[in-house]
């Protein structure tokens, strides 16, 4: 009898299925290895799986003639920390459509060097638009206090990126960067995942 093949939802869902109650207990047993530790390895593979299409996500394509006003989203990511990296960024129209997506392999970096190119990938696309106001969301709440004059820039490895961004402020008649939960974010975090593994 031949053997079904599994979906790739069916193996999406058993790959989550083992990594919560029981199923972890028993998987951190069997190979001696921390349970944190399973988990990650785990959710690695998931970002390996196609992103599902959502029937809220914005629309496919939206155009950037006579765009002034836009929403960016930014997000970086580094497996190591510093790891290999990635960042990607997302601009949408004030209505959510999708203008622009970008995303950017970096080789070796930490996370915080991640967010601030990921930062400036999408601000210079969107002055290549020729964008006049801009409002930015990013997961990195250290990056966009730093931005904000809430925290001071003490790492000497992100002065030179901060200084650039700080740069291209200006060039905006109206500027706002804020903070989102990651989850709020997930456009960006794939793109980002997508550049580190080469998509």
């Amino acid at each position: 009898m031949p053997v079904k093949k599994p979906t790739e939802k069916e193996l999406k869902d058993f790959l989550n299925s083992l990594t919560q109650g029981s199923a972890l207990d028993a998987l951190s047993d069997k190979l001696k290895s921390s349970k944190p530790k399973i988990k990650k390895i785990i959710e690695e593979l998931l970002l390996k799986f196609p992103e599902e299409e959502k029937k809220d996500k914005p629309r496919a394509k939206a155009t950037a003639k006579g765009l002034k006003e836009a929403v960016l989203y930014v997000d970086g990511a580094s497996r190591g920390n510093p790891g290999v990296a990635g960042c990607g960024a997302v601009i949408m129209d004030k209505d959510g459509n999708i203008v622009r997506e970008l995303r950017r392999k970096l080789g070796k970096a930490t996370n915080n060097v991640a967010e601030y190119s990921a930062l400036l990938l999408g601000v210079e696309a969107a002055i290549s638009l020729g964008i006049a106001s801009i409002r930015i969301f990013a997961d990195s709440e250290l990056m966009v206090k730093q931005i904000n004059g809430q925290y001071k820039v003490k790492n000497e490895g992100l002065r030179p990126l901060f200084i650039k961004a700080m740069g291209h402020k200006k060039k905006f008649g109206s500027f706002t960067i804020a903070h989102v939960k990651r989850d709020k974010n997930e456009i960006a975090d794939r793109l980002a995942n997508e550049a580190i593994d080469g998509l």
